[in-house]
């Protein structure tokens, strides 16, 4: 069964959302916070922005999302996210 984009953002957005949980002035890798998401598989352009940051990076092979991290994915382009749970969310282009 397929999801809607629009759920399938709006589940990675609740996933990533526990920003509140960390102090203020700190990222969520200085925090010691745990992962909530890994990257599984990237085929195209995917970016990362994360928790504080004004910046779009390039995701890596295996790169960590914690709280507060927020996923884009380009035109013609997909990835696999596997979640701490080991569940598996799949993100397809203009996400």
């Amino acid at each position: 069964m397929r999801y809607p984009r629009t759920l399938t953002a709006l589940v990675f957005c609740l996933v990533c959302g526990l920003s509140f949980l960390l102090p203020v002035n700190a990222t969520a890798e200085e925090a010691g916070a745990a992962w909530v998401s890994k990257i599984v598989s990237v085929q195209g352009q995917v970016f990362v922005k994360r928790s504080g940051a004004s910046e779009w990076q390039p995701v890596g092979q295996a790169d960590a999302f914690f709280p507060g991290d927020a996923l884009r994915v380009a035109a013609n382009s997909r990835a696999a996210v596997v979640l701490s749970n080991e569940s598996v969310l799949r993100v397809d282009q203009y996400t």
